[in-house]
């Protein structure tokens, strides 16, 4: 028990680190896409959309393993079985 409390501590550690993390890499490139003039506006508007996406999945993966987690490791989409209840 004390060694699965522990793991899953470090887990939500991991994403409170990893998560800012990838937040500013994204802030970062379109500012450097941005300054350099890589890409037309429009293009940008489309580097927007996936990094907001991207961002989109880094916290829903956090949230979705938080969730798994906090449910003893049960998986929403395996059936219960009668020892795992």
């Amino acid at each position: 028990l004390y060694i699965s409390a522990l793991l899953f501590v470090g887990a939500i550690l991991i994403h409170l680190v990893t998560l800012p993390v990838e937040f500013n890499a994204n802030k970062r490139a379109l500012r450097q896409m941005e300054n350099l003039e890589l890409l037309s506006e429009q293009k940008l508007v489309g580097v927007r959309r996936v990094l907001a996406a991207a961002a989109t999945a880094y916290v829903g993966a956090a949230a979705t393993q938080f969730n798994d987690k906090i449910s003893h490791g049960h998986s929403p989409s395996l059936p219960r079985t009668a020892a795992s209840s």
